[in-house]
């Protein structure tokens, strides 16, 4: 699942990446395109066993460099963190676990998150940025590669 809107610049990461993870791993992979809120995502989860989600984390924090690839754990701390900020108007990725396990949605057994750090993410231009579509193809690899760590029961990033 690519979250993001490719209409908004580098927000549109998610999407791009994940099209291209999906491309990779071959035909028994789903893509799915999403720019809704994490509410919102809990009915498409529904079915599946595995899922990727790959989201656009933001520079400007300092904590994660422009064109970095990051997998995000959704441990319990974190989902009731981020579960506490969020309205019915929109809620993050992150917020996903949290929001699960309050209103009792079952998650799918394994579930990765990967952020790709975005400095762009509000602008309205179609397309990535010169830096992240530089990236596109290793950040996926990236990508591929934790998934087959994770499938093998390896720890991974």
């Amino acid at each position: 699942m690519g979250v993001g809107n490719p209409l908004r610049g580098d927000d549109g990461v998610g999407p791009a990446v994940a099209g291209e993870v999906c491309r990779r791993l071959g035909p028994g992979a789903d893509f799915l395109p999403f720019s809704g809120s994490g509410l919102d995502l809990l009915g498409f989860l529904a079915g599946y066993d595995r899922v990727v989600i790959v989201d656009a984390l933001r520079t400007d924090g300092g904590e994660v460099a422009e064109g970095e690839c990051r997998r995000v754990e959704l441990d319990e701390e974190a989902a009731r963190r981020a579960a506490a900020c969020v309205s019915s108007h929109g809620a993050g990725v992150l917020a996903l676990a949290g929001i699960a396990r309050a209103v009792g949605v079952p998650l799918p057994p394994r579930v990765a998150v990967y952020g790709i750090g975005a400095r762009e993410t509000d602008a309205y231009r179609e397309g990535l940025g010169e830096a992240l579509r530089a990236r596109l193809e290793g950040i996926a690899e990236e990508i591929v590669d934790d998934i087959g760590q994770w499938e093998e029961g390896r720890a991974g990033r």
